[in-house]
């Protein structure tokens, strides 16, 4: 009997150590990383970032501590839906102000224009109407339409009709 009470004792020691341990290592890694630093850095989180690559990023900038504990902070929360822009954040945010904002978004790029077009619409209207809303001129955007490298960046591997769709959301993505 002596021995179970001993064993019980011990187990609930060790529970409240591991919660005690595990409190600390989430609250060191939830708070900023300097409270006082308040100097903006800018962070780019590119287009199709999982919360991977935008934990390194984040890391990298030293506006977390772990991007393994920020993956886990994702997944314990269900967030991670971020959007890709420019952001300038400091390190005084704590980790939920930072995921907020990222799965807000931003409007730091003001010279970005969206624009809708419907399938079918043919080459020329969509110059046109880049040109009509955009500093470009339509040669401009044939231009980019010809630009291999630029191709290949956004995945469009050909210039063809039947590829309309991938093109108008290249174009979509075209900015001024």
């Amino acid at each position: 009997m002596k021995i179970l009470r001993n064993a019980a004792i011990c187990l609930v020691i060790f529970a409240a150590l591991t919660f005690t341990a595990l409190s600390i290592v989430y609250k060191v890694n939830v708070e900023p990383v300097d409270k006082n630093d308040k100097r903006e850095i800018e962070v780019v989180i590119p287009s199709g970032a999982v919360a991977n690559d935008v934990g390194k990023i984040l890391e990298e900038k030293k506006l977390i501590r772990s991007a393994n504990f920020f993956k886990l902070y994702l997944k314990l929360y269900n967030k991670g839906n971020f959007k890709a822009s420019t952001y300038q954040l400091n390190k005084a945010m704590d980790m939920k102000t930072i995921v907020e904002l990222l799965e807000k978004g931003n409007n730091i790029n003001q010279d970005e224009v969206h624009l809708t077009f419907k399938p079918g619409t043919n080459f020329r209207k969509i110059a046109k109407e880049i040109a009509d809303n955009t500093k470009n001129t339509e040669e401009d955007v044939f231009a980019k339409l010809e630009d291999t490298e630029y191709l290949d960046r956004e995945r469009v591997d050909s210039i063809d009709n039947r590829l309309l769709n991938q093109i108008i959301e290249v174009i979509n993505n075209f900015f001024i």
